[in-house]
């Protein structure tokens, strides 16, 4: 040992150990075999160990590890480096342990380079900050534990392509178009929007209606099923019943309402004074897209027509209603009628010539009504 410039021990190389005791045990021990330092063991198993029987140190008030490291200022790169396996020289990795607070309050773990930083667990990376400050979880990820900002906070930002915005109970784009979501979801776990919770709505046929249905349980857009609003035919919907008696149009004949008690309802509707063939009435009612059976009451008798039922302009139906004596309350029927496009339509009524055997043109009815099947 020397009073000035270096000191040295064991100078001539020799394998043998070097201890610095205490009181109660060793303090310094460097192993002369491998040169590994050991701090209160005399058996280090890396370069430098430091090994004790309990936390003695004190750091801030609350005990400490065996091993402080402790810088002077008061930045994060004031205290510990812990350099990676290709820092030596060229820098490739270098990583800090410090505080990013003058307060030395908050904790960094920093890459520095242009690089990502991995968690692993069972010698498996679980999560991964990228460089760019991406996050990626692999494996199952369970998000019990996982906080997407605050009561306090008013916004929840994806800074990328076409931003999504969460605030408070609202997901939106920040860009101010929708935000789609997938298979009816709410955003809100794995529940279903409810049809009373919608508005504009997109991809439906005008004038049907969302509902669930039956075999898939699913929303579907389908016809009404109940009776909705139309022209003088009157009801529309699942059922349109037309009220002959109040047609919107007369093309041709004279025509007008007759009463007899031999008829339900006591009445019906007659080309009395006209009675002649092409005699025409027009009404006008919603029908949905389907399939419906038309049913129309009327009279038959030696002196009747054949009418013709149209339904803008395409014929649905023709009955004969020529009889060899007179017959009330009668009802045709006419089913497989189909329905592409639903919407208020015009329906036709005409005279279309007569039975060989009739004498004449009078058209007696009395209801027509269209049953969506």
């Amino acid at each position: 040992i020397t009073s000035s410039g270096a000191s040295t021990f064991n100078s001539g190389s020799v394998d043998a150990d070097f201890t610095v005791n205490w009181n109660t045990g060793t303090g310094l021990f460097v192993e002369g075999s491998s040169g590994n330092v050991g701090i209160g063991t005399t058996t280090p198993n890396a370069p430098l160990e430091v090994k004790g029987a309990k936390p003695a140190g004190n750091i801030g008030g609350f005990q400490s590890g065996m091993f402080h490291v402790t810088g002077s200022g008061d930045t994060e790169f004031s205290n510990s480096v812990i350099t990676g396996h290709s820092a030596y020289d060229t820098n490739t990795q270098l990583w800090y342990l410090g505080s990013t607070s003058s307060l030395n309050n908050d904790v960094a773990f920093i890459n520095r380079q242009n690089a990502a930083l991995h968690l692993y667990t069972n010698n498996t990376s679980r999560m991964t900050i990228g460089a760019a400050g991406n996050v990626t979880f692999t494996g199952t990820v369970q998000l019990a534990g996982i906080e997407l900002g605050h009561a306090s906070d008013t916004t929840i930002a994806r800074a990328s392509a076409g931003d999504v915005n969460i605030e408070g109970n609202l997901i939106y784009r920040a860009g101010g178009t929708d935000v789609p979501i997938a298979d009816g979801g709410t955003g809100q776990g794995t529940a279903q929007a409810a049809i009373d919770a919608l508005s504009a709505v997109s991809g439906a046929t005008n004038e049907h209606v969302l509902t669930k249905d039956t075999a898939t349980g699913n929303a579907k857009w389908k016809v009404a099923t109940g009776d909705g609003g139309g022209g003088s035919g009157g009801l529309g919907g699942g059922t349109a019943r037309i009220f002959t008696w109040s047609p919107d149009s007369i093309t041709q004949g004279s025509w007008s309402i007759g009463m007899a008690v031999n008829h339900i309802y006591g009445g019906y509707f007659i080309n009395l004074t006209s009675h002649a063939n092409g005699d025409e009435l027009h009404f006008s009612t919603y029908l949905g897209a389907g399939t419906y059976t038309l049913k129309m009451m009327h009279q038959t008798s030696p002196s009747e027509p054949i009418i013709d039922i149209y339904i803008d302009a395409a014929e649905v139906a023709s009955f004969d209603l020529y009889s060899a004596g007179a017959v009330y309350n009668v009802i045709s029927t006419q089913t497989g009628i189909v329905v592409g496009a639903g919407g208020v339509k015009d329906i036709k009524v005409i005279v279309d010539g007569k039975n060989a055997s009739s004498s004449d043109y009078y058209a007696v009815i009395q209801d027509l009504v269209f049953y969506s099947t």
